[in-house]
């Protein structure tokens, strides 16, 4: 095959080489695919790839991304009901001189400070539950994709 070649364009000439040797070899449906894609993609319906382990990845991405959305709500309820509670402390900080601009970057600064923190939280709680987690047989390493040895795995 050519470097550059793709699927859609070798698959056909495969399906008129195979017609001219031998035309049961054209019913059973025989195609190419990148091997990059084998381990995901496993289950084909006339030649096109029609799910295998993809359809974890997309679920757990799913569930994944309603969790996140889920949190970002729940983090939004509690920080309006704080300001409640902080609503006295700006209103004191506005009389003896305070700026709007230095409110702002307090709470911002707060929530993205709450935000590293709980981060730092969440990588040490995978870091210790790591050894426990055994979805597979094969060694899961949290750290393996920030070096460039990791990425050629």
């Amino acid at each position: 095959m050519q470097p550059h070649a793709t699927e859609s364009q070798v698959n056909p000439k495969i399906l008129r080489f195979l017609a001219t040797k031998d035309k049961d070899l054209v019913k059973e449906g025989l195609f190419l695919q990148p091997l990059a894609k084998l381990r995901l993609y496993d289950k084909f319906e006339n030649g096109e790839a029609a799910g295998g382990l993809i359809e974890y990845v997309q679920m757990f991405s799913w569930i994944a991304g309603f969790i996140l959305l889920i949190a970002c709500i729940n983090f939004m309820n509690l920080a309006t009901a704080r300001s409640e509670k902080r609503a006295k402390e700006v209103g004191i900080r506005k009389v003896v001189g305070s700026s709007r601009r230095s409110l702002i970057l307090q709470f911002l600064g707060e929530s993205n400070l709450l935000a590293l923190l709980a981060f730092g939280l969440a990588v040490a709680l995978v870091v210790l539950c790591m050894p426990w987690f055994k979805l597979t047989d094969k060694k899961l390493d949290l750290f393996s994709g920030l070096l460039p040895t990791g990425w050629l795995d």
